[in-house]
């Protein structure tokens, strides 16, 4: 019930536009891909239901998050749910501070064997954005039998009108090594292009994916992605996308993709076909949250299952 009625909420919120009550940003998207190699007879179906808010009241920025991602292969269901809701206080137009709650369920069931397992969390954060350049900090714990906490620092530097420049790195208490992720984007008329490079540091594996897209109108878009793996924990691989959008009403995309995967280690024929909602209106104000989605939208330029939101 939590779930439905989360959804509905938030759905309800964002249907409205940004009005001068405070409500700054809204995003509603939901993605459904299905991977799929003939040659193996293989089939996977990924769903991803993303939600958010900001609103802003006098020095208080009040934000409302919902996530939900689940696969469904063969007899096997596996869902990932997040809700999470926080409150920072702006010191200044550059400078806000504050902290959050956030609730876990992952729930799975291959027809014989369910587990569900949940759990709830804190985070706090802080950031500095002006104009030219932003750094923010987000550390995150979750009330589980680890004492770890995960350590993520996030910054932004608009090099010109066109470009912005971006990193994050992430640690975790009790793992070692730091996974980062380094960003650009070029962004002019109808035209934007992203290049970002990932990667683990205790790990021989390195991630670069390029996508964008071309507005033919202001109602119709061509969308591309490229992505290929370096090191040799995976082989010889890439994957390569292309689709397009279509505009319904203002802010409110559907989007269709097309993806192949390919190699000298790629056996049969693999391919992904993805359809995609999105309805968003106004910009995030916190640096790490607007960080963190365009990441998850990467993953909508892959074809392979990430298992990340």
């Amino acid at each position: 019930m939590i779930r439905i009625l989360s959804t509905t909420a938030l759905a309800t919120l964002i249907a409205a536009p940004a009005t001068a009550d405070g409500l700054n940003y809204g995003r509603f998207s939901y993605d459904f891909t299905r991977y799929t190699n003939d040659d193996s007879d293989f089939e996977l179906d990924r769903s991803v239901l993303l939600g958010g808010v900001e609103y802003e009241l006098g020095q208080f920025l009040l934000t409302a998050d919902i996530a939900n991602l689940s696969f469904d292969i063969d007899d096997v269901d596996l869902s990932t749910f997040v809700l999470g809701a926080s409150g920072a206080y702006i010191f200044s137009p550059e400078v806000l501070a504050g902290a959050g709650l956030f609730y876990t369920s992952v729930d799975a069931d291959d027809g014989v064997t369910e587990v569900e397992d949940d759990a709830t969390g804190f985070e706090v954060f802080g950031q500095y954005v002006n104009s030219q350049f932003g750094a923010g900090v987000n550390v995150a714990k979750a009330d589980t039998d680890e004492d770890n906490f995960v350590t993520s620092l996030y910054g932004e530097f608009s090099a010109s009108p066109e470009i912005t420049l971006a990193a994050i790195f992430s640690t975790d208490s009790e793992v070692d090594g730091t996974s980062y992720a380094l960003t650009a984007e070029y962004e002019t008329g109808p035209i934007f292009v992203r290049g970002v490079y990932s990667d683990f540091t205790e790990s021989d594996i390195g991630v670069l994916l390029l996508r964008g897209h071309y507005e033919i109108t202001p109602q119709i878009r061509a969308t591309a992605g490229y992505e290929v793996f370096t090191g040799d924990d995976l082989g010889d691989f890439y994957t390569l996308t292309g689709g397009a959008g279509y505009q319904i009403t203002d802010g409110f995309w559907a989007d269709a993709r097309y993806g192949i995967l390919g190699g000298d280690d790629v056996s049969g024929d693999p391919y992904a076909a993805q359809l995609t909602l999105t309805y968003e209106f106004g910009e995030r104000k916190r640096l790490d949250q607007r960080l963190g989605q365009a990441r998850s939208d990467d993953n909508r330029f892959s074809a392979l299952p990430a298992l990340a939101f």
